[in-house]
């Protein structure tokens, strides 16, 4: 990549704290004498010695050329040398081509510092997000309450969850856009429900769904051939991808379809607690067409961690109350009866 060299300086001068700034000001110095130096010597010096030698070579007499001629040869040849080495610099080791190199290399460390800042930041949202996984599960007990979150349904337990990562999407996910969606999935009857029907697809029921400028509706009314959800079941792998890798399932002509509402996506599976049996799918969709982070898989990963271990516990909330709603009716038909 080329830079303005003028740009190129100005900025490096704004990173005067880098300890490298000071050997490379040094550096560029005494590259700008020496080429101003050479550059002399070469346009202003030599032409004359080389016009007095011609002139001492034409009229000394036929004797005296020799000396003459061989003197003018060697400026001649020391001119020619310096000329090339004057072009051979412009391209090898000139101070603005240094320029350019040490800003390079040092946007390439910001970058790297960047992307370490960031996988700090998620490391940190995921083990925040273990903690509230556990101080959610903790709330579970064998005795009827209504409050409890799995009677609110399993994406009302799982959203406070998944909060910090959704708050955060740029950082956690490397997003670009506020423009995405968190999206799990489970196979027909995995998670159980009360007083409300699931809302499946092609044998995939949607559980939990965030999207700021999506319908829930949105993954699940999908064809099956562009459904990132039932891609992602049927290669049982995680992956990620952008729309235009696979034009002949997301495109309509020349343009996307006008139901797909993403133009990357990544997904993972969802497995069984203590198994590695899939059980579901979590997908994460943007409308950005720049990559996503680095190790937006890893991530997506630990959220489905999450996704599973939760899952363990709302079944067994889920279960201890229907047990509680069942004993609470038999001792009121009991008593009825007495």
């Amino acid at each position: 990549m080329k830079h303005n060299p003028l740009s190129q300086i100005k900025e490096i001068r704004m990173e005067r704290e880098n300890p490298f700034w000071k050997p490379l000001q040094s550096l560029l110095k005494v590259g700008f004498q020496k080429s101003l130096f050479i550059l002399t010597l070469v346009v202003l010096v030599l032409p004359i010695a080389e016009g007095v030698l011609t002139e001492t070579w034409s009229s000394a007499p036929n004797e005296a050329k020799s000396a003459a001629g061989w003197t003018l040869a060697v400026v001649a040849f020391i001119h020619a040398i310096l000329g090339f080495y004057i072009l051979w610099s412009e391209f090898a080791g000139s101070p603005h081509m240094v320029v350019g190199k040490a800003f390079e290399l040092q946007e390439q460390s910001n970058r790297q510092r960047r992307e370490l800042d960031r996988r700090e930041a998620t490391y940190r949202l995921v083990r925040g997000a273990f903690d509230g996984l556990n101080l959610q599960t903790c709330t579970i007990s064998g005795v009827l309450d209504e409050e409890r979150w799995c009677h609110g349904g399993f994406h009302y337990g799982l959203a406070p969850i998944l909060q910090p990562f959704i708050e955060q999407a740029e950082v956690a996910f490397g997003l670009s856009t506020r423009r995405f969606t968190l999206e799990a999935y489970f196979d027909q009857d995995r998670v159980p429900v009360r007083g409300r029907t699931e809302v499946c697809s092609s044998g995939l029921c949607q559980h939990f769904f965030f999207g700021e400028h999506v319908g829930r509706c949105a993954g699940v009314c999908l064809e099956a051939c562009c459904s990132p959800a039932k891609l992602a079941r049927d290669a049982g792998t995680a992956f990620e991808q952008h729309i235009s890798s696979n034009q002949q399932l997301f495109f309509d002509g020349a343009n996307p379809k006008s139901a797909v509402y993403f133009r990357r996506y990544a997904v993972v599976p969802i497995t069984e607690s203590c198994s590695d049996v899939p059980m579901g799918v979590l997908v994460l969709t943007s409308m950005q067409d720049e990559e996503f982070a680095p190790d937006i898989l890893d991530t997506l990963k630990f959220i489905s961690t999450l996704i599973t271990h939760f899952h363990a516990a709302y079944w067994r909330c889920f279960y201890e109350a229907e047990y509680a709603l069942e004993e609470d009716a038999a001792d009121f038909r009991s008593g009825d009866n007495h």
